[in-house]
């Protein structure tokens, strides 16, 4: 059974493509037959990361023009990347007849260990409908206010619309573990206070000049830079995301997934708390439905600085009792007496451990 990954942050300029692109290396490194999926329409940023110019894109299957294998490239990283870009969009107009096309597009294509799809930034019917669909989102956050009000006005939607997936968190561009536990609290208790959705810490990327660089280059940073902090972080990630089962909570295959996907493009986009109007205006746009609720959220900017306030306090009561928390050292490389001869370092973090003892208070 193939794991179907939505990696989605909530709005742009998180890093989330450049952490698809590297974590999709390194699971094909790790032996796993990956696919990335480019979900997001019009921006194209995974062929301007890896230096690629697709001649054609998905809307050329879904056209009948060209088959799966025609669009595909097979990166020289050791990934397969289906284009999406523009025909995007002529997923959403699928008939049923078409529909089928496709998904025998993705059958013929062989069977994958890993499906990523990268959506599009902030909330739009297509990053909703990508979200739901998939089994598993991997929601990218960092320190930036906006993007947590954001990251958590997406979950706010995706739970409006039942979402039953597994949801795991990575903390990107962190300056440090402890900086990195701090954002991750802030989200968490946000969440948890006004949403009650279930969140999975997968792990963190350090900020790092190697992804920088490697972006200038256009070449995944884990394998320009292998020996860099944020490669051991993805490394770190890939390790945590291979021993994770999925449950078997949303498709189980590619078909299933398609099929949801494009009844999500067609639905109304419905926000909390507000009753579906049969008379509203279909034309309106997501743009203008974004701005509604983030104007319904932002007030919850200054609870994240009063929550942060009560968790740091919560911290320091541990401390005083004598149970001090993990400090920097805590994300540690392997022992290496147990490492390999050229094994690269792992950086691991468990925020969800960390977390739970500070809610003991």
């Amino acid at each position: 059974m193939s794991r179907i990954i939505a990696v989605t942050s909530g709005k742009g300029g998180t890093g989330k493509t450049t952490l698809a692109v590297n974590l999709a290396v390194q699971l094909a490194e790790l032996g796993h037959r990956t696919c990335i999926f480019d979900a997001d329409l019009g921006t194209a940023n995974i062929n301007i990361m890896l230096g690629i110019n697709p001649k054609a894109d998905i809307g050329d299957v879904v056209n009948g023009k060209m088959t799966i294998h025609d669009i595909m490239i097979h990166d020289p990283s050791g990934i397969d990347i289906i284009p999406g870009s523009s025909g995007v969009e002529s997923i959403a107009n699928l008939g049923a007849k078409r529909l089928d096309s496709l998904v025998a597009a993705f059958a013929d294509a062989g069977s994958y260990d890993f499906y990523l799809f990268d959506t599009g930034a902030g909330i739009s019917r297509r990053v909703i409908a990508f979200c739901l669909a998939a089994a598993e989102l991997l929601l990218v956050i960092t320190d930036e206010p906006t993007s947590l009000t954001d990251a958590y006005s997406l979950l706010k939607v995706l739970n409006h619309h039942k979402y039953e997936g597994r949801i795991k968190v990575v903390v990107n561009r962190c300056a440090d573990l402890e900086s990195a536990r701090k954002v991750y609290r802030r989200f968490r208790a946000a969440v948890d206070l006004y949403l009650g959705v279930e969140l999975e810490p997968l792990g963190l990327v350090f900020q790092d000049e190697a992804v920088s660089l490697s972006m200038q280059r256009q070449s995944p940073f884990i394998k320009l830079f292998p020996d860099s902090k944020a490669a051991g972080c993805v490394r770190s990630l890939a390790q945590r995301l291979t021993g994770d089962r999925a449950k078997e909570t949303a498709p189980a295959d590619i078909a299933a997934f398609w099929s949801n996907c494009v009844s999500y493009f067609n639905m109304p986009l419905e926000l909390p708390g507000q009753d579906a109007d049969p008379e509203e205006d279909n034309t309106r746009t997501a743009d203008a439905r974004q701005e509604e609720m983030l104007r319904e959220v932002k007030r919850l900017a200054d609870n994240f600085a009063g929550l942060t306030d009560e968790l740091t306090s919560a911290l320091k009561s541990l401390e005083k009792a004598g149970r001090r928390v993990e400090s920097e050292e805590s994300v540690q490389h392997e022992d290496e007496a147990g490492q390999q001869a050229g094994e690269r370092p792992i950086y691991f973090l468990d925020l969800e451990a960390f977390v739970a003892e500070t809610e003991k208070k």
